[in-house]
């Protein structure tokens, strides 16, 4: 379990690409992936799919929260900046 605290923008990017590469059984790397990707439009991850990654993001991180806004997250800006407010940054 990593820990959510000292982490950046380009470690929750890679969190969130590592939790797609998980629920998709992709290869993705964060080289080819910028904030502004479409994570349904450019990485094909359905609304069901999108909750699993968040699910598995914050259950390895260690991120407890209530909070189920996912219906928000469009692209790879949207879930940084979702999973920061989460951890309190």
């Amino acid at each position: 379990m990593r820990k959510s605290k000292g982490m950046n923008r380009k470690d929750v990017l890679n969190e969130i690409i590592k939790a797609i590469n998980k629920v998709k059984k992709t290869d993705y790397k964060i080289n080819n992936i910028q904030e502004d990707t479409f994570i349904g439009g450019d990485l094909g991850v359905s609304s069901v799919e999108m909750l699993e990654v968040i699910f598995d993001i914050r259950k390895a991180l260690n991120i407890k929260s209530d909070q189920e806004e996912v219906d928000e997250i469009y692209t790879m800006k949207d879930g940084i900046d979702y999973l920061l407010k989460l951890m309190g940054k």
